[in-house]
């Protein structure tokens, strides 16, 4: 058996895992399953592809460090490091997309995405604002940087198209939708089965993005 075969096996069945773990809230569970995650998802890449990208594998080893990080959402100094970690994993995937497109093919009217963006951004925002105390100013920053990251994934459209433009675009708002549930989980109120909400869209999120940069 191929090794990517035996490595998204693995992704598979710690999603499974890790859902189920959500579904009915074992903790032991999520500490088994969660951190295999991004792991068994840069084996898949690295054996799949024929030039492994090292941002790519940067980018999934800070995910990695999130998803550990947030196993313990309720210990600010976790949340922090996970929220850090994720924001620079977001960072490394804009270099990426934004590298792969080369330019925004000199059109002005990508620039107009940022229109719908910044006002879903700017709903969200009011939304939670009263929630946040003294993580204002950090979720601001995570939330321009994320939503820059989808605006980027669609600017590719200059010079790619099929799975190579659509997975990564739909994986970076499978990305927006993750984290906006987290945040409302998060901060607003612990809603019945949030977790399951969550992790499916973030694991469908990274799925869809490496699968479209391969």
């Amino acid at each position: 058996m191929e090794l990517k075969i035996i490595f998204i096996v693995i992704f598979i069945l710690a999603s499974i895992g890790i859902l189920v773990a959500e579904y009915l809230e074992k903790q032991k569970l999520r500490y088994l399953t969660k951190p295999l995650l991004m792991p068994s998802l840069a084996l898949y890449y690295f054996f799949s592809s024929s030039t492994p990208d090292n941002f790519i594998i940067a980018a999934l080893i800070f995910a990695f460090i999130g998803d550990v990080s947030l196993l313990w959402p309720w210990k600010k100094p976790f949340f922090l490091t996970g929220l850090s970690a994720f924001l620079i994993g977001h960072l490394i995937y804009i270099f990426i997309l934004f590298k792969s497109a080369e330019y925004f093919s000199g059109n002005m009217y990508y620039l107009l995405l940022i229109i719908p963006y910044a006002f879903v951004g700017f709903i969200i925002f009011l939304k939670l604002k009263n929630y946040l105390n003294d993580m204002k100013i950090p979720v601001i920053i995570y939330m321009i940087v994320i939503l820059f990251m989808s605006i980027v994934s669609i600017s590719r459209a200059c010079c790619f198209s099929g799975y190579n433009l659509y997975l990564p675009i739909i994986g970076s708002l499978f990305f927006v939708i993750s984290d906006v549930i987290l945040a409302f989980y998060e901060f607003r109120s612990k809603f019945p089965k949030g977790g399951v909400y969550y992790m499916s869209t973030y694991i469908l999120a990274q799925l869809f993005i490496i699968l479209g940069l391969l």
